[in-house]
């Protein structure tokens, strides 16, 4: 996933983070992340290839969390966000590879109730 395809251009993303996943999905070896921004490009890049679980595991993981007042919600909270915006992001990371998607798959993918679902990727068309 180039984070520089033009299909992909017009999504809102900031320069500065197309920036740096580009910079960070050319090298050659990402080994574990040691801080906050390995952290989050690794979970782009997870994201970007519709693994959520894996993005939203590696989030709960940074040290940061345990700053908070409350970080088992705030953990919590990242997982169930993680969920709609992993399939936001599947979609489109995905979508030239695709004729047809199924919601019910895609529901089931991202552990979303169909209705959730079916709202991500309206509100995606508007």
């Amino acid at each position: 996933h180039n984070a520089f395809d033009p299909k992909r251009r017009s999504a809102s993303v900031s320069k500065t983070f197309r920036r740096l996943l580009d910079h960070f999905e050319r090298q050659v070896f990402n080994g574990p992340p040691e801080n906050t921004r390995d952290f989050v490009m690794s979970a782009a890049q997870l994201m970007l290839e519709g693994e959520w679980k894996k993005a939203s595991a590696l989030l709960e993981a940074m040290p940061s969390w345990d700053l908070l007042p409350n970080p088992t919600k705030t953990r919590q909270f990242i997982q169930m966000q993680m969920r709609s915006e992993g399939l936001r992001a599947y979609l489109v990371s995905s979508y030239s590879h695709y004729d047809t998607m199924s919601l019910e798959a895609l529901a089931t993918h991202f552990e979303l109730e169909p209705q959730k679902a079916h709202a991500v990727i309206s509100n995606m068309m508007l």
